[in-house]
């Protein structure tokens, strides 16, 4: 479980693998449901449950489930508060939520297998994704993408992504690493 807290607003975010879209056992009943399009058929592959309290009370709850990309987990990156916005990764998938009603304000699939992180810099949205790094606009529009020769991840995760004021560093799994600029240009500056 991660918390955030935005003005007299708390909002929390957890796993929830218990939960089968559409059942009526679920364990816990969410306001609102959201998932891509390919989960009609199938099991998700993360499913993250959102609620935002004020003074202690539930105002809102919400589960979102993605069935496209790999399963995303719920770390210090996972999800941003921008303004009244609320935007976690999920799946291969970003949501936008409204705080405190938690209505979807956007969704998009910004990378090809899954979203490792989220990031603000210079009010744009910079996600960490296995296969791309990309940039979005306030509104989920992506404005760039950038993929290097191997997936965006490594044996072991120490500082194989971070953003500097004038690019961003990223390894791929080879210890390839890169540097990208804010237009979306990367070079590879050393292997190792």
């Amino acid at each position: 479980m991660k918390t955030y807290y935005h003005n007299q607003y708390k909002i929390e975010i957890n796993n929830d693998r218990t939960y089968t879209i559409g059942s009526v056992d679920n364990r816990i009943t969410y306001d609102l449901e959201y998932s891509d399009s390919d989960c009609k058929n199938i099991r998700p592959s993360s499913i993250h449950s959102v609620i935002a309290y004020e003074n202690e009370k539930i105002l809102k709850s919400a589960i979102i489930c993605c069935c496209d990309g790999g399963s995303t987990g719920i770390h210090d990156n996972s999800a941003i508060i921008n303004v009244d916005n609320f935007v976690i990764c999920v799946g291969s998938y970003l949501y936008s939520l409204d705080i405190p009603s938690l209505k979807l304000n956007w969704s998009v699939k910004v990378d090809s297998a899954t979203c490792f992180g989220i990031y603000l810099h210079n009010n744009k949205f910079i996600v960490h994704g296995e296969l791309e790094i990309s940039q979005l606009n306030q509104d989920g529009e992506i404005e760039w993408q950038f993929g290097g020769q191997d997936i965006f991840a490594t044996e072991s995760s120490d500082n194989i992504f971070s953003i500097h004021d004038n690019y961003i560093t990223a390894f791929d799994f080879e210890n390839t690493k890169y540097h990208i600029d804010f237009d979306g240009n990367g070079r590879i500056v050393k292997n190792g």
